[in-house]
């Protein structure tokens, strides 16, 4: 009897206690599936927060409202979405001539490297008018030998087809801009030199974005200014802002951002020298006045960031030249970056 009662209290007190602890298992089943819940539910909400951010994003691109552009970025940085935005820190340090070199990787003479004196464009240009001369020599004897006519009509036919070229050299000379905008876009249809194109702007985009400096349009196929970032510093020209030493910086390095994304891919620049005139504007804005030396020093050392930052974000400099490429809109190559 009393062997029997023990057995029977035993058992209560096992029973007691699998009970409390199967009690405890399911409130921590249960707390733990209310923190599951509270995740998604925290999730979701964040997904739709992030979906406002890009919606926002592309508002401010199109309504060309900078400060919306640049704050909305700051958020989707906060949310962990754009770690590369506006995570330079540039410290400014002297280079010579044979540090830039060696930095860079550049051999010879830069001004030819960098394409600073344009002589790729010349040659174009004279390529392109020798062949109109021989073209029309070719037709003005085509036309006196087997067009129908009296000998006054085959006379006038062939002067002008003679003197159609030098039509053409004269209309240019009067409106360069347009004759290189020409140039470019014949000139695009070349497989390696849209690349060349496409790797010129990737490298401005990308550094300007690097700097936090957002982007207002790109174009890829444009003789200059092709990528324009907010604030326009010369939305008119007496109106143009005066800029500080950081800002300097990030110029310089994002101006030589297309000579050296060019370098790194093919060897040499084909489109340096409007960037290059370009940077020597920016410099002129200082709120310290440079020195020659001082601006050449640094346009030096924009070249060797330039190079940096590129080399170490070359996975990004990819991914956004085939969106660029492929013409996405700005917040596409963003979203690539």
């Amino acid at each position: 009897m009393l062997l029997t009662l023990c057995m029977v209290t035993n058992i209560l007190v096992y029973s007691n206690s699998y009970l409390l602890k199967a009690k405890k298992g399911f409130q921590i089943e249960k707390l733990a599936l209310k923190a599951s819940n509270a995740f998604d539910i925290a999730s979701t909400a964040n997904e739709k927060y992030e979906d406002i951010l890009w919606h926002d994003l592309k508002v401010g691109i199109e309504d060309k409202n900078g400060s919306k552009v640049s704050n909305t970025l700051n958020q989707l940085k906060d949310l962990n979405r754009l770690k590369l935005w506006d995570s330079t820190n540039l410290l400014y340090r002297r280079y010579s001539l044979q540090e830039m070199k060696i930095a860079t990787g550049i051999r010879g003479n830069v001004s030819e490297k960098f394409g600073l004196n344009g002589q790729k464009d010349i040659d174009r240009v004279s390529k392109i008018l020798c062949g109109l001369i021989i073209f029309a020599f070719l037709a003005s004897t085509l036309f006196i030998q087997n067009i129908p006519g009296s000998d006054y009509f085959k006379f006038v036919s062939s002067w002008i087809a003679t003197f159609t070229p030098f039509g053409f050299l004269l209309f240019f000379i009067t409106k360069p801009k347009l004759l290189q905008q020409t140039l470019v876009k014949a000139l695009s249809l070349n497989p390696e030199y849209r690349d060349r194109l496409v790797s010129h702007e990737a490298g401005h985009f990308l550094l300007g974005y690097l700097c936090g400096l957002p982007i207002e349009e790109y174009k890829a196929d444009s003789v200059s200014n092709a990528v324009t970032f907010f604030p326009n510093i010369y939305r008119s020209k007496d109106d143009k802002a005066e800029l500080n030493d950081a800002t300097i910086l990030k110029l310089s390095m994002v101006s030589m951002g297309g000579i050296m994304a060019e370098c790194l891919n093919f060897g040499n620049s084909e489109g340096g020298s409007a960037d290059m005139n370009q940077l020597n504007e920016f410099l002129k804005l200082g709120k310290d006045k440079l020195s020659d030396r001082e601006q050449k020093e640094r346009v030096r050392y924009g070249a060797v960031m330039a190079h940096s930052y590129i080399t170490l974000n070359k996975s990004s400099f990819d991914k956004l030249k085939i969106a660029i490429s492929n013409k996405e809109p700005v917040i596409g190559c963003i979203r690539a970056i």
